[in-house]
């Protein structure tokens, strides 16, 4: 019965952040179950990245371009999530243009379907950011780089869910920030730690730590702007720890 309810948590991880279904559903989660899933969301940055490295392995003798080599990257994240993080991107920047002024109206631009000048800038910065940065780690850590990144980025999901703020009484921020417990925090971040020890040693905790607290600063700044945590912010943070990740190896490993 155990084993059957963390492979169905593992299953929702993969389910609600990527375009992978697993069959069928046969039971119906739970919010509790929903939230705790987050445990696993480093696990999917790791099935994300093995994509990536795959596409790096198989492209590494067919194209010179390290830079052309890293698009095949940063468009496999951006397809396979469904954009869905970097939709929170837009939503959040274009909100802070509200948010100290008049917190309602930044949370209801969260909730429009349109993008601004704001969010789109942010989007570009976050997508060339991070096709030069992958393209400026060196090539004999990228594959490790493309395997652990993703992983980490993830991991700061429950650093978010941590901020105990949601903003509204509804929503995912309001589902994961309420629900998630304290074991699936701890789970999440001893799985990202481990996989940062195994794919880059102990420069792979350095990394581990600084984008932890890149993600404690994030979720604390949101949270101050638009008065509590939303689904955007979860996906802002998990975009910019990408980013911040990705040049952290170049420069620490580089």
């Amino acid at each position: 019965m155990r084993s059957a309810m963390v492979f169905q948590k593992l299953k929702t991880a993969i389910e609600f952040l990527t375009i992978f279904k697993l069959g069928k559903s046969t039971e119906d989660i739970n919010r509790e179950g929903f939230a705790d899933s987050i445990m696993f969301f480093p696990l999917v940055g790791l099935f994300l990245g093995g994509f990536c490295a795959t596409a790096e392995i198989l492209l590494k003798d067919l194209v010179a371009s390290d830079l052309a080599r890293s698009l095949f990257a940063v468009i496999i994240l951006a397809l396979f999530t469904k954009g869905l993080h970097l939709d929170g991107v837009a939503d959040c920047f274009d909100a802070l243009h509200f948010a100290r002024h008049d917190k309602e109206k930044a949370l209801q631009v969260m909730k429009g379907k349109t993008i601004g000048a704001f969010g789109a800038s942010a989007l570009i910065v976050v997508i060339v950011g991070k096709l030069v940065a992958i393209s400026a780690i060196p090539g004999v850590i990228r594959i490790e780089s493309l395997l652990l990144i993703p992983a980490l980025s993830r991991w700061t999901s429950s650093i978010v869910a941590w901020e105990r703020a949601p903003a509204s009484a509804e929503g995912l921020g309001f589902i994961f920030s309420v629900y998630s417990t304290r074991k699936a925090f701890l789970i999440s971040g001893v799985i990202a730690l481990v996989l940062s020890i195994l794919l880059l040693g102990m420069k792979g905790v350095l990394i581990f730590v600084f984008v932890s607290i890149l993600a404690l600063f994030l979720s604390s700044f949101f949270n101050r702007s638009f008065g509590g945590i939303t689904g955007d912010v979860f996906g802002a943070v998990i975009e910019l720890s990408e980013v911040f990740g990705f040049l952290l190896v170049g420069i620490v490993l580089g």
